[in-house]
């Protein structure tokens, strides 16, 4: 910080919890919230798979067998960023798709999840509502991901 005042340089590096990704400390960098290239992690897609899992055996039961028809869902900017793209991936597992990190860690290919390994009806694909919050569509990283180059279609409101 003494740096930072005198107006000396400052090496950037990650901001974030601690506990999810030690690499951000020390504290006191010039922070940077994430890499969109670089979520989900590994470690976010095996929680949102057990979330989504678990969220739709309970509405299977609760609705006698069936699935829900449509399930919406908000990705939210600050929350990919606290827990490296956990809300994405949840995303990800309920339409079916897996993402498929490169040598480096990048995440910029996605792979269809047979339907024996869903344990659940293709039919999720086509009903899953995604609403992407304000800092989500300002930092474009929902863009990023290789095939999933969904851009919201402009309005009046947008022009």
């Amino acid at each position: 910080m003494l740096l930072g005042l005198d107006g000396q340089y400052i090496l950037p590096g990650p901001g974030g919890d601690p506990i999810r990704n030690p690499d951000v400390l020390p504290t006191g960098k010039n922070i940077h919230a994430l890499d969109p290239q670089a979520i989900p992690t590994a470690a976010a897609v095996k929680s949102a798979k057990v979330v989504v899992d678990r969220l739709l055996s309970r509405q299977a039961a609760e609705n006698g067998g069936h699935f829900p028809e449509t399930i919406a869902c908000v990705l939210w900017g600050t929350d990919n960023i606290k827990t490296y793209g956990e809300s994405l991936a949840q995303i990800l597992w309920m339409v079916g798709v897996r993402p498929l990190p490169d040598s480096l860690g990048r995440v910029n290919k996605l792979e269809l999840i047979p339907l024996e390994e869903l344990g659940r009806p293709g039919s999720m694909w086509w009903s899953t509502v995604l609403a992407c919050s304000a800092t989500c569509l300002s930092t474009r990283w929902h863009c990023s991901i290789g095939p999933l180059r969904w851009q919201p279609k402009p309005t009046s409101r947008w022009k």
